[in-house]
C-alpha cells in the first residue's frame, strides 16, 4: 500500500491484533511517499475479513491536522510483480479518496493538537475567537453604522478621499453602471485597455442590476502632463511622487450636478487603477454615491502573489479567476512556481511531457511518483498537466491586458527532483561519482542540480531560452526570469568529482558557479533575475547576502537587475535581519515573510483547518492585515510555538541585526500560496481569500499605524480603528463583489459568547456586515434543525435539553445562481460541563469520523496508529477502511 506523509518515518512496529505471524515493512521511499507491505507467514493470505492490524511508527516532525494526511492511498499487489504505469492493479482505497479526508480520525486532545509543552496554541472554542475578535477591534464593539454614515472604505484604502458636502446629490447606484455612457477624452492616450475591461466588467453583471437608471457619462484621460491630476497632488501637498508612482496615480472627481465621473491619470497604468476604485464605488447594492474625489497612488511598484502550481496544478479558468482579483485590488505581479520536485508546468526542454505527469511507474519510464496524494492512474489534474503554449499566451495576455506582469519561475538548483527525473536517460544532472545523499527539507534524496556538470549549464540556458520563445510567441515579452534557489541541502555537491575536477572543493564556491551561471543566461537575454534569499546567501557564512559585483566578475552578460524574495523572518531561524541586509548591499527586495503572508497556512490553530504551520502556527485576515512592511522586526514579537520574542535582546545576543539603510531599495510586498495541501481547483481561492485583501491592502497603502511606534497604545490604537474599518469594508463590500462575480472565499467559524445571568448566547463574527450566523441545538433527542440569527450580536435563547450548540456561517443565498453561497466549517459551542470535554470540529457537509482513534501521549516520540480492515479479494487484496490519530512528537 502506498500512500503519502507529511513527515517520514523513522521506525515502526506493529502492535496488538497482528499477531506474531504477520509483520509489515514500513518504507520511506522519496519526498512524501511511503509504502507498507505485509510479511511473515501470514503475508500471502493477510487477514481474515474483519481482522485488525495495529501499526505504531516514529516520524520526524509534527502531525497535528487532518491535512496533514494526502487522500488516495492505493493498493499494489505484490504477486504476480506487474508494475506497468496505469495498470488497473493500482486501486485506490476507497475510503482514502476524496478532499475530505474522512479516514483521519478526529483530533480532540492536546496530546494530538500541540507540539508539545511548550506549544502555547490551541484550537479556538466560539468564546475565545469573540474574545480575540473584541481584542483585534482594540476591546470594544466597533459602532454599528448609521442610514447617515459614509460608505464604507475602499480596499486599498486610497491616499485621500473628499466626500461630498452635506446637501448635495447622491446617486442611487441601482443600475448605474450598466446605464453610463463610458468614453475617452478626446486627445487622450492609452485609454484602450480600461475601456474594453469596463465593457466587460458590465456584460458580467448580473440582470438584478439591470434596474433601469438614469444616465451618467464616465470620461477617461491619461497623459503624461494631466493638469487635474497634476493640481489635485499640489493642492494634498503629496511628497514629489517616483516613476512608478506617477505611472500608476490617478484623480477620481464626481460632478453631481453634471452626472458626471472624471478618470485623469498620468499614465494608463493609473486609468486602469482608477477604474478599479469606480467598480468599487459603483457596486450595486451599496449606499448612494457620496465620494467627491478619489486621490491615489501605490506605496510600492511590486504589488504581488506566488503562485505554486508545481506541486497541485490549477486549471487555466483558476488562474484567470486569481488575475481577475488581483486586478480588482491593484495587485500587479504574479509570480509563477512553474516547477519544483513534484512537476514541471510548462513545455520547456525536452522532458516536460515525463515531468508533468504523475502516477505510479516505479521504472520512472513514464511518470514521476504519485506524491502528495495524486491519484496512481487517472492521469488529470492536480497532478497530471501542464500548460500548452497557447493557454499560457491566454494567461499572459490576459495578465497583460490587467496591467499584471507574469513572471516564471522554474526552482534551481534545488527542488529539482522532477527535472532529475525526467532527464534521467537525457542528460547527467547529477554526478554518479558522488557518494553523498544529501536530503532535502521536504525529505526529498536526488533533488539538486549538480552546478559542475555540463548537462546543468545547458539546461539552464534551454529553460531561459524557451521562457523566452513562449513568451515572445505570446506577443508579451520576458522581463524577469526567477531561478529559485531555495533550499539547497547542506552538504550538496562538495564530494562531487566534477566539481573537484574545476577547482571547487566548498559548498559556497559551487553555489558561485550556479548563481554566475543564471544569471548569465538572464544577463544574455536582457532580463532581470529573481530568486529567494537563500539562494543568493554566502554559503558557510553568517549569513550575508553575496556581493553581486565580485561573483559576476567574469560573468561574459549580467542580468538587468538583481531582486530578491525575502521570506525567512523568524528570529530562531538567523536569519530575520536578511531583507535589510540585501537592500543595503544594492539588491531589490521584495518582502514576502512567511509569518504574516503565507496564505498555505492556516487561518486558525484548528485540527480541522486545511494548511500549513512551519512557519507559525496560524495565519488569520487580521494577521496578515497587521504585516508592517516599514519595519520587518514588528512582525518577529513571537515565536513558531506563539510564545513572545524579545527582539532586542535576541539581535544584541546577536551582535546585533542589520539596520535599513537604502529603504528605496525595498521595492515591494507579496503573498505566497503553495500547493502541497491543494488537491483540487476549488480549494485554491478560498485558501487566498479574502487574506489576499490584506496582502493588496500592505501593499498598495502605508497606514498611519506603522508609523506610530511610540508610545506602543498609540499605535494599537490605530490598528484597531484602521482593521474595523477594514472589516467593516470587506463585509459591507468586497465579499458581495467576489460572490457576484462566483469567486469563492473562505469565512471563519462565528463566535459565541454565553452569558452567565442569563444563559442566552450572543452570537456574532469577525465580519460584522452580511454575514449569515445559523445555529442549531443538539442533544436529548433533539434533531439537526438549523436557524438564522437576526443579526450581528444577537442573543440566542438556549432551550431546555440542549447539550451542544452547533454554529456556521455563510454569506449569500444559496437559491440564487448568479451569486456565490458559502459557509464556514461547523464547531461546537459545549452547553454543559460533560459536553465541553472531547468538543469536535469537522467541516461542513461532513459529520465526524466514527472511527476514530484515541491513544494516550508519549514524550518526545511523534506515532500514529492505523487501523488497516484488510479483506481478502479474489484478485488481490483491498483495503475497506482506514483511520488514524496523532500523538505528540519534538520534531525533526
Amino acid at each position: 500500500m502506498y500512500f503519502s506523509l507529511m513527515h517520514p518515518v523513522v521506525q515502526h512496529q506493529t502492535g496488538g491484533g497482528c499477531g506474531r505471524k504477520l509483520q509489515f515493512i514500513f518504507k520511506h521511499v522519496n519526498g512524501y511517499l511511503h509504502y507498507l507491505e505485509p510479511t511473515g507467514e501470514a503475508a500471502a493470505d493477510g487477514l481474515p475479513p474483519g481482522d485488525d492490524c495495529l501499526i505504531e511508527y516514529t516520524g520526524n516532525g509534527h502531525i497535528i491536522g487532518r491535512y496533514d494526511a494526502f487522500p488516495n492511498w492505493y493498493l499494489v499487489p505484490l504477486m504476480p510483480p506487474s508494475y506497468e504505469a496505469e495498470s488497473p492493479q493500482a486501486v485506490v482505497v476507497e475510503c482514502t479518496a476524496g478532499l475530505a479526508n474522512q479516514f483521519v480520525a478526529p483530533l480532540l486532545t492536546p496530546a494530538q493538537f500541540k507540539r508539545g509543552q511548550a506549544d502555547a496554541h490551541s484550537p479556538w472554542t466560539p468564546e475565545e475567537r469573540e474574545l480575540r475578535r473584541l481584542a483585534y477591534l482594540g476591546g470594544r464593539e466597533a459602532p454599528a453604522p448609521s442610514k447617515s454614515a459614509p460608505p464604507p472604505r475602499l480596499v486599498p484604502a486610497p491616499i485621500h478621499v473628499q466626500p461630498l458636502p452635506p446637501g448635495q446629490l447622491r446617486l442611487p447606484l441601482a443600475g448605474l453602471l450598466l446605464a453610463a455612457r463610458i468614453r475617452s477624452e478626446v486627445g487622450c492616450d492609452s485609454a484602450e485597455l480600461t475601456l474594453a475591461y469596463l465593457e466587460e466588467r458590465r456584460k458580467a453583471l448580473s440582470p438584478a442590476s439591470s434596474a433601469a437608471a438614469e444616465p451618467i457619462d464616465i470620461s477617461l484621460c491619461a497623459r503624461p502632463e494631466e493638469a487635474a491630476l497634476t493640481a489635485a497632488l499640489a493642492s494634498t501637498k503629496q511628497p514629489a511622487l517616483l516613476q512608478f508612482q506617477r505611472r500608476w496615480a490617478y484623480l477620481l472627481r464626481f460632478h453631481p450636478t453634471r452626472r458626471r465621473l472624471e478618470l485623469r491619470a498620468f499614465a494608463a497604468e493609473g486609468l486602469f487603477a482608477a477604474a478599479q476604485t469606480l467598480l468599487a464605488l459603483l457596486h450595486d447594492p451599496g449606499p448612494p454615491l457620496s465620494v467627491r474625489s478619489v486621490l491615489d497612488y501605490p506605496r510600492f511598484e511590486y504589488r504581488g502573489l506566488m503562485l505554486d502550481v508545481a506541486r497541485n496544478m490549477q486549471p487555466l479558468p483558476v488562474l484567470l479567476k486569481i488575475l481577475d482579483v488581483m486586478a480588482m485590488y491593484k495587485l500587479n505581479k504574479l509570480h509563477l512556481h512553474l516547477s519544483d520536485d513534484e512537476g514541471l508546468r510548462l513545455p520547456i526542454t525536452d522532458a516536460f511531457k515525463l515531468a508533468s505527469r504523475r502516477c505510479h511507474d516505479p521504472s520512472g519510464k513514464l511518470c514521476l511518483p504519485p506524491q502528495l496524494g495524486s491519484h496512481p492512474t487517472d492521469g488529470r489534474p492536480p497532478g497530471v498537466g501542464y500548460y500548452s503554449s497557447t493557454e499560457y499566451a491566454q494567461l499572459l495576455k490576459y495578465a497583460a491586458d490587467r496591467f499584471i506582469e507574469v513572471i516564471p519561475e522554474v526552482d534551481m538548483p534545488a527542488h529539482a527532483h522532477s527535472l532529475i527525473a525526467a532527464h534521467r536517460h537525457r542528460a547527467q544532472l547529477t554526478d554518479p561519482g558522488d557518494p553523498s545523499r544529501p536530503v532535502s527539507v521536504q525529505n526529498y534524496f536526488n533533488n539538486s542540480l549538480n552546478p559542475c556538470m555540463p548537462d546543468t549549464q545547458q539546461l539552464v540556458r534551454r529553460v531561459v531560452s524557451d521562457l523566452v520563445r513562449l513568451h515572445s510567441l505570446a506577443g508579451v515579452p520576458l522581463s524577469t526570469f526567477n531561478f529559485g534557489g531555495d533550499e539547497p541541502p547542506g552538504d550538496a555537491w562538495q564530494a562531487s568529482p566534477a566539481c573537484q575536477r574545476l577547482g571547487l572543493g566548498s559548498r559556497d564556491s559551487i553555489n558561485r558557479l550556479f548563481l554566475r551561471t543564471v544569471a548569465e543566461q538572464a544577463g544574455s537575454h536582457g532580463l532581470s533575475l529573481m530568486g529567494w534569499e537563500d539562494g543568493y546567501v554566502v554559503k558557510d557564512s553568517d549569513k550575508r547576502p553575496y556581493n553581486l559585483t565580485e561573483v559576476l566578475a567574469t560573468a561574459d552578460r549580467r542580468p538587468n537587475g538583481s531582486l530578491v524574495l525575502s521570506w525567512l523572518n523568524q528570529m530562531a531561524w538567523g536569519s530575520g535581519d536578511l531583507a535589510y541586509k540585501f537592500a543595503n548591499q544594492g539588491y531589490k527586495v521584495v518582502l514576502a515573510h512567511a509569518t504574516h503572508l503565507y496564505l498555505d497556512h492556516q487561518q486558525e490553530p484548528d485540527p480541522e483547518e486545511r494548511g500549513l504551520y512551519w512557519a507559525t502556527r496560524f495565519i488569520d485576515l487580521r494577521k496578515a492585515f497587521s504585516y508592517d512592511a516599514a519595519d520587518i522586526y514588528a512582525n518577529m514579537q513571537e515565536d513558531i510555538m506563539g510564545q513572545p520574542v524579545d527582539v532586542k535582546a535576541t539581535c544584541s545576543q546577536r551582535g546585533g541585526c542589520a539596520s535599513l539603510h537604502q529603504p528605496g531599495n525595498i521595492i515591494g510586498l507579496s503573498g505566497a500560496l503553495w500547493g502541497e495541501t491543494l488537491q483540487a481547483e476549488q480549494l485554491a481561492l478560498p485558501m487566498l481569500l479574502p487574506r489576499l485583501l490584506a496582502v493588496a491592502e500592505r501593499a498598495w497603502h502605508r497606514a498611519s499605524w506603522e508609523a506610530a511606534k511610540d508610545p506602543p497604545a498609540l499605535r494599537d490604537a490605530l490598528l484597531a480603528a484602521d482593521w474595523a474599518a477594514f472589516v467593516d469594508a470587506v463585509s459591507r463590500r468586497e465579499l458581495s463583489r467576489l460572490s457576484r462575480l462566483r469567486i469563492p472565499f473562505s469565512l471563519p467559524p462565528p463566535a459565541a459568547l454565553r452569558s452567565p445571568a442569563s444563559g442566552r448566547v450572543r452570537l456574532s463574527h469577525q465580519m460584522p456586515h452580511n454575514v449569515r450566523l445559523l445555529y442549531a441545538f443538539a442533544g436529548s433527542g433533539r434533531g439537526e434543525h438549523w436557524e438564522e440569527a437576526a443579526r450581528h450580536g444577537d442573543e440566542v435563547a438556549v432551550p431546555d435539553g440542549a447539550v451542544r450548540m452547533l454554529l456556521k456561517a455563510g454569506f449569500g443565498d444559496p437559491g440564487n445562481r448568479h451569486e456565490s453561497y458559502i459557509e464556514s466549517r461547523t464547531v461546537q459551542l459545549p452547553l454543559t460541563a460533560s459536553s465541553a470535554s472531547g468538543q469536535l470540529l469537522h467541516e461542513p457537509g461532513r459529520p465526524p469520523s466514527a472511527n476514530g482513534v484515541e491513544g494516550a501521549a508519549k514524550s518526545t516520540a511523534l506515532r500514529w496508529l492505523l487501523l488497516l480492515l484488510l479483506a481478502a479479494a479474489a484478485a488481490g487484496l483491498a483495503c475497506l477502511a482506514c483511520c488514524w490519530a496523532s500523538l505528540p512528537s519534538r520534531g525533526s
